[in-house]
């Protein structure tokens, strides 16, 4: 699951998307934690919904108030049950960062490529957790 650090006073431009025409559903997951919270703290803030082929999702998200931590998440449905996808993070760039989610393969590599985008967008400098 990649995290990502937000310092205080930063605002999120959140679109998710499923590039491709595809029944296949995907859920993902933004939640917002206290910088340094455990792995069983429950967040200040998470925001997400079940995405489908063709869709595209957008929240912003208040100001934060205070130093936090971004954790994403998303899955696809198969057979039935909701399996986490595999994440790749492209770097920084004009505040902007865009992850891509891949459904696993059988031999746990991910997919090529990977259809669900979401790309973040900061009013702030942030960097990697």
């Amino acid at each position: 699951m990649p995290d990502f650090n937000l310092p205080a006073g930063c605002t999120l431009h959140i679109v998710a998307s499923m590039e491709t025409a595809s029944a296949d559903a995907r859920r993902w997951t933004v939640a917002i934690f206290p910088a340094g919270a455990g792995d069983d703290d429950e967040p200040k803030a998470r925001y997400g919904a079940r995405i489908v082929g063709g869709q595209v999702q957008k929240i912003d998200t208040p100001a934060i108030d205070a130093d936090c931590i971004c954790r994403v998440l998303s899955s696809s449905q198969t057979d039935g049950d909701w399996q986490a996808d595999v994440a790749k993070v492209s770097p920084l760039e004009d505040d902007e960062l865009t992850m891509t989610f891949a459904r696993p393969r059988v031999d746990d590599a991910p997919e090529a490529g990977g259809d669900c985008v979401m790309t973040f967008n900061f009013n702030r400098a942030l960097a990697h957790a």
